[in-house]
């Protein structure tokens, strides 16, 4: 068997899977990838099994019989470090007879590198792509980075660890909460149908950033156990996590007849970074309505304090009187585009909700019992012990 690849076109396709092979496995085959070959076309594979990938090989000059299948699996990082290493110069790989070593050559080097049996890399099964729908890479992209914020930690409450992703209404949705904020963004694709509700790990759905070039589009599939990204670069697929995720849609629902307010966007951020500088972990800042038009912010800590008062635009005659995490705050507003904050509030305690066109977060005010939001929906009645703040 002999192979000719450019050295930057085969590096680029390996580095493309190589953040797959990264994830702790118990399998170590897990961390290669899989090389499958024949004259006319190609792919390499990779999984961690709970993320697998493929990308399509075609530049390449195969020396062997056309009926010629090869397969090869080699280590994802050291693969990608040699052809680090190498000049911009074609490469050739061979493998020895027995199998077990890919040598790799350039002008006068001459690398080898040992090789595992193909027969023990797991299988990947790819979805039906009839079945697919069309969505720009572009906001994907976009949804990961509103929500990913607001994805938990805590291992103990482990379907919200996740990323929520849904078609429903002709809408692309992704959501994320800890249980006590939420992310949520929409985005019209069109007559879609609705698809199940599944939830990607939030250390997963990174890979997505690595692997979608923003300019391209996706072909999308979701069933109940898997969703599949495809581009002419690649096709991703994630298993999802098995476990009821809080009812959003309730949740939301419930803030319909919330007191509205308007406040611009960069002069109660800029207040609340200012504030930063003296709060530290545990320290609430205070949001109340100071007169009819006016917000007036404050924190204090073991290093002093700060007050402030911000112009705001108040619909009703409502009381305007919370604290709020400090950090969760500035995490919510620094993720919104618009110029304007439109808050929705209760009355009394409840979810606070900062609205924009497609995209929405909430936050749950800090009291002794920090309620999650879930609670919001169903009357109290959840199971509020799963997280902390």
């Amino acid at each position: 068997m002999e192979i000719t690849f450019d050295r930057q076109y085969l590096q680029g396709k390996v580095d493309l899977l190589k953040g797959i092979t990264k994830h702790k496995t118990l399998m170590a085959i897990c961390r290669s990838v899989l090389f499958e070959l024949n004259s006319k076309h190609g792919k390499i594979s990779a999984t961690d099994l709970e993320v697998s990938a493929i990308t399509g090989l075609t530049n390449f000059n195969p020396d062997w019989s056309d009926d010629e299948n090869v397969k090869l699996v080699a280590p994802a990082g050291t693969l990608s470090e040699i052809l680090g290493t190498l000049g911009d110069q074609e490469i050739t790989l061979k493998r020895d007879d027995q199998g077990n070593i890919l040598r790799i050559e350039q002008g006068r080097i001459e690398i080898g590198l040992a090789l595992t049996d193909p027969e023990d890399f797991p299988s990947i099964e790819v979805l039906n792509d009839t079945e697919a729908f069309t969505i720009a890479a572009k906001d994907i992209l976009r949804g990961i980075s509103k929500v990913l914020y607001a994805v938990s930690v805590d291992d103990t409450r482990y379907i919200l660890t996740g990323v929520l992703i849904q078609m429903k209404k002709g809408e692309f949705r992704m959501c994320a909460t800890d249980g006590f904020r939420m992310a949520l963004l929409k985005k019209d694709v069109g007559d879609i149908p609705d698809s199940p509700q599944i939830v990607i790990p939030g250390r997963n759905i990174k890979l997505l950033k690595e692997i979608l070039d923003e300019n391209a589009d996706v072909g999308v599939i979701i069933n109940d156990a898997r969703v599949q990204f495809m581009t002419s670069q690649a096709t991703v697929i994630f298993r999802t996590l098995q476990d009821k995720y809080p009812d959003y849609e309730s949740i939301l629902a419930s803030t319909g007849d919330y007191n509205i307010a308007f406040v611009k966007r960069v002069p109660f951020l800029e207040c609340l970074c200012r504030m930063a500088v003296l709060a530290t972990k545990n320290d609430p800042v205070k949001v109340t309505r100071a007169s009819a038009g006016v917000l007036t912010v404050r924190m204090d800590s073991e290093k002093g304090y700060a007050q402030e008062t911000v112009d705001c635009d108040f619909k009703n005659k409502t009381t305007f009187n919370f604290n709020f995490n400090l950090k969760q705050l500035l995490d919510a507003i620094e993720h919104i585009d618009s110029d304007q904050l439109v808050i929705r509030y209760p009355g009394k305690y409840g979810m606070v909700v900062l609205d924009s066109t497609d995209y929405i977060c909430g936050i749950m005010p800090i009291r002794s019992d920090r309620t999650p939001i879930e609670t919001q929906a169903d009357g109290g009645k959840t199971d509020t012990s799963g997280v902390s703040e």
